[in-house]
């Protein structure tokens, strides 16, 4: 029987599709409502950041000036994962400070509500939030409408929809899941009738079709009534049956038993011609049973081996050859005018098939034609490109329509020819049908009969000349593909071995590191590049290759504003450190793999000439120099305005402590020399020039001074740490650039990282236990060129006082 399906299985299969459209709309009104509070919750912050920004916004001397505070690009930072984007317009359009196209699209307000949009920023989606403030100047006059624009990618939101969807979504899938399992409990426990019925059947006997008695629902009742109708009336078919079998074996007994009776009176026969009268009845029964018997294991072999799907493709030109020189020496026919005559195309016809399987549905339709035809047979073979058409024709009488399709029947013989098995024609339809042809029968315009059979190609029809050029033109291009290969393979492989780092050290400095890449990584070329953190900034903002992939940078901020702009990757091999809250990271892409503690550097030579005490915080080195002039009259700092560095520092430095003006102003009332960068400071320091220098990293310390000719010292109040970055640069060339990022913060990369800073035998760094710059948004506020000029006019004003 055919296998049906399950009512159970239905009915649990329309529960779960009922709960899974359900739990669909659930979960898409979950998403939407945590994406709704998402935003909710993110556009409050961004409202806040713009309401800061918008707040310091004035006319000064007829010019539009802000004063972004630290505080609103913190509060925006807080998810270590959305890039932000700014803009302040002047009443007119013209830009004040930000990115040139942001909010280009929401266009300007003239109301000092707060407005959101959805937008696009270098590809990415952002929300972008504006508020405007009117604002008028003091000593010109002009009035007008200032416009705030501030913008924020979506990965912190979508990470928050993302939490509030999953945690909203597990009591409900638990609560689902349970009441999923109690009504397929349920549903088990209504259809358990059947099962027991189903029980009661299989343990019973072949033979036993007594009626099932079990106390059921009045559901399952007329079904087994029904049953019970049907197991009465298998019994007693089966008694028929059990009636026509024994029959049936005594018919079948009766020709052996004369077989061998005839056998065993030739046997006693001393007259020779009445001992081959009876051999030739033996022989003619013989013949006739293992007629019966082979095409009966025929038709079973035949049709197992097209069941079973072996097919190959046979050529049906070659194979009707074969099988018509067969049949006429089977049939002794020696003439040639007597052979059959065979019209075919002159190239192969293919079809899908077993060869012997169709081999033998064929012949028995030409065997057919000489026993029963006494004319000349003809046979042509037509295609197209989906058919084959075999047509046998013979010189016979034919048979009568009304007969066509008696004859396909098991066991219908011709009444002329008793020797045959009735088995032949059935044998060839069978064969033929299975293979997805048809065979009939008609009448032959000359007279006789007509065999037609069609097959179904599965191959098309592929002359000679054009398969010869398919295969010419496919070498050809094999040929051209592997020289091209050939031609850009190494250039590729050796691209592939290059790894290029770029830093702003000196090589013979970098050196232990690349040795202990190259060890970690044998099969990479590793090149060392040495730029400046500006030099890569450039180059990347100019959209042109770095030629670099990977970047180790010593100033935060402009590490932070590569990033800001899309021009770093991310690294997923180190997203543990990616995630949120962590200040050691930044969306995934920027890394801190070292902090440099910011030192006090003073000559030990002052120190035995002056015999004072060493200043030990900010405070005391400020009173020291307010109430010493003449004993600090050789002290040096770094021109921020030039060394990027000793800027990010001084930002950082001025956020954490007004004291940072007040030693700027203690610097410009003793005269302090300054310095392009850290290098120059620690030189004049060692050469005598400067006895104390401030703020200076510790790793400019280590590579340039001889610790014989000053102490370090580490402000008690505070050190700041300043965060040696790494990333990846957008559309390196190289794959490895995640893998080599991991090393560097394995335990073995950290120790080739601190031993390049700080060298050996210096104090370690983390016992100075600094205060670690974070690494987010915020370290763009120090970058905005009207902060920056500020902070640098302020930074000059007391620096170079006199």
């Amino acid at each position: 029987m055919k296998r049906g399906y399950s009512l159970e299985g239905l009915i649990v299969a329309s529960t779960a599709l009922v709960f899974l459209v359900v739990g669909s709309l659930l979960v898409l009104a979950i998403r939407n409502n945590a994406a709704t509070a998402a935003d909710e919750a993110f556009d409050r912050v961004l409202e806040a950041a713009a309401l800061s920004i918008a707040d310091t916004v004035a006319y000064v001397d007829g010019e539009v000036t802000v004063d972004i505070p630290y505080s609103a690009f913190a509060i925006l930072g807080t998810s270590r994962l959305n890039r932000i984007f700014y803009r302040v317009a002047a009443p007119d359009g013209e830009i004040v400070t930000g990115d040139p196209v942001l909010g280009l699209d929401m266009g300007s307000s003239r109301g000092s509500g707060i407005r959101f949009m959805n937008s696009e920023m270098q590809n990415e989606p952002i929300r972008l939030a504006a508020v405007s403030r009117y604002r008028s100047d003091a000593s010109t006059g002009e009035a007008g409408w200032i416009d705030v624009f501030v913008g924020e990618t979506r990965e912190a939101r979508s990470q928050l929809a993302g939490r509030l969807t999953r945690d909203a979504l597990l009591p409900v899938i638990a609560i689902a899941v349970c009441a999923f399992g109690m009504v397929w409990v349920g549903i088990r426990l209504a259809f358990s009738p059947l099962r027991s019925i189903e029980r009661v059947l299989a343990h019973r006997s072949p033979s036993n079709l007594e009626p099932v008695e079990e106390n059921l629902p009045r559901e399952v009742a007329a079904l087994v009534r029904t049953l019970n109708d049907f197991m009465e009336r298998l019994s007693s078919t089966l008694q028929g049956l059990r009636r026509v079998t024994a029959e049936a074996a005594h018919q079948f007994r009766t020709p052996l038993a004369a077989m061998r009776a005839q056998a065993e009176l030739a046997l006693e026969e001393n007259d020779m011609p009445a001992v081959r009268q009876r051999l030739e009845r033996i022989h003619a029964n013989a013949v006739t049973t293992s007629t019966l018997a082979a095409r009966l294991l025929a038709d079973a072999t035949l049709l197992h081996s097209i069941k079973s799907g072996q097919t190959v493709p046979v050529d049906l030109v070659s194979l009707l050859q074969r099988i018509i020189e067969q049949s006429a020496t089977d049939a002794g026919v020696e003439d040639p005018e007597a052979q059959p005559s065979f019209l075919h195309p002159d190239h192969a016809v293919l079809v899908e098939g077993d060869p012997t399987s169709l081999g033998e549905a064929i012949r028995n339709v030409i065997d057919n034609a000489y026993i029963y035809a006494g004319g000349p047979i003809e046979i042509t073979l037509t295609c197209s490109n989906r058919t084959a058409v075999v047509k046998i024709h013979d010189g016979g009488p034919g048979i009568p329509p009304d007969r066509r399709e008696k004859v396909f029947e098991r066991f219908e013989r011709n009444s002329r020819h008793l020797g045959g098995s009735g088995l032949g024609l059935a044998i060839s339809r069978d064969i033929v049908t299975a293979l997805g042809g048809s065979i009939t029968l008609a009448n032959s315009a000359e007279g006789g009969l007509c065999v037609i059979i069609d097959l179904q190609r599965k191959t098309p029809v592929s002359q000679p000349s054009s398969r010869h050029l398919r295969r010419v033109t496919g070498a050809l291009l094999l040929c051209f593909s592997l020289l091209l290969l050939d031609a850009t393979e190494p250039d590729a492989l050796h691209a592939q071995s290059l790894f290029t780092v770029a830093a702003p050290l000196a090589p013979d400095r970098f050196a232990p590191v690349l040795e202990g890449l190259e060890a970690r990584f044998p099969k990479l070329d590793f090149v060392y590049q040495q730029a400046r953190s500006t030099q890569v900034a450039a180059r990347l903002s100019a959209r042109t290759a770095l030629g670099a992939d990977l970047v180790l940078m010593a100033a935060p901020d402009i590490a932070v504003s590569i990033t800001n702009q899309g021009q770093a990757e991310r690294l997923t091999s180190l997203r543990q450190m990616a995630q949120s809250g962590s200040e050691a990271s930044w969306r995934g892409e920027l890394f801190a793999v070292a902090y440099d503690p910011a030192v006090i550097l003073v000559s030990r030579e002052w120190k035995k000439k002056q015999g004072a005490e060493l200043p030990t915080s900010r405070l005391q080195l400020a009173q020291s120099l307010e109430a010493n002039l003449e004993l600090f009259q050789r002290v040096g700092t770094v021109n921020v305005g030039v060394d990027t560095v000793s800027y990010a520092l001084a930002a950082q430095d001025s956020l954490r402590s007004p004291l940072y003006w007040r030693l700027a102003a203690a610097f410009g009332s003793a005269q302090a020399r300054i310095y392009d960068n850290g290098t120059e400071l620690v030189n004049a320091l060692q050469r005598g020039q400067i006895d104390v220098a401030y703020n200076v990293p510790l790793s400019e310390v280590v590579h340039e001074a001889d610790a014989r000719h000053y102490d370090v010292i580490a402000p008690q109040d505070y050190v700041l740490g300043l965060p040696w970055t790494i990333f990846v640069p957008q559309n390196s060339p190289a794959s490895y650039g995640p893998d080599i990022a991991h090393f560097l913060f394995s335990e073995e990369g950290q120790a080739l990282i601190a031993h390049v800073l700080w060298g050996d035998d210096k104090v370690p760094a983390s016992e100075m236990k600094p205060q670690r710059i974070p690494l987010g948004p915020e370290l763009l506020v120090y970058l905005d060129t009207i902060k920056r000029s500020k902070f640098l006019d302020s930074w000059f004003e007391l620096v170079t006082a006199p």
